[in-house]
């Protein structure tokens, strides 16, 4: 075999494997990850007040699914995919896959408190993507706001509470 053709193939092999592994793995995230984003959009969706639709139509709860998660997991940057995975992760390792709400809101707290609060900004805005499409998920507002309020209620020992709706009268 040539020198020409051990390096093509040896260049194919690699680009081959790149694609493989680089678009399945690095620009990806697992499906646990994507459940646990998914959880926090459920949980966004309703806390503290349902965010509005601009247009969309159903429930901002009935737009947090599978299908529009992806859609904007596809909008995401490599570089800003990286960030959304440790925050997922960081969630994840609070051991908040599948707790209610209540707990998952004081954990995206406690962890808002620690070292990840940038990755969870992330995280937590692609979750705000998934429910309000217009929304960019490389950005951080309003998660970073989202985020700061829970960060505040954990340092302050509070529980998370509903705010009524606006036209509710006393």
């Amino acid at each position: 075999m040539s020198r020409r053709r051990v390096f093509y193939a040896t260049g194919a092999a690699l680009a081959g494997g790149m694609v493989v592994t680089g678009g399945a793995l690095s620009d990806r995230l697992s499906d646990a990850e994507r459940e646990m984003i998914l959880q926090v959009a459920r949980a966004g969706a309703v806390y503290p007040v349902e965010p509005p639709g601009f247009g969309e139509k159903g429930s901002a709860l009935s737009r947090a699914t599978m299908a529009r998660l992806m859609e904007a997991e596809a909008r995401l940057s490599p570089s800003r995919i990286t960030l959304v995975r440790r925050g997922a992760q960081s969630l994840i390792a609070e051991g908040l896959r599948g707790a209610g709400q209540a707990s998952l809101l004081a954990g995206v707290g406690k962890v808002a408190n620690g070292p990840e609060r940038e990755a969870l900004v992330a995280a937590v805005q692609l979750a705000v993507a998934t429910v309000i499409r217009h929304l960019a998920p490389d950005r951080s507002v309003p998660a970073e706001g989202w985020v700061g309020g829970l960060a505040l209620l954990h340092r302050r020992q509070e529980q998370p509470r509903r705010l009524r709706h606006l036209t509710e009268r006393d």
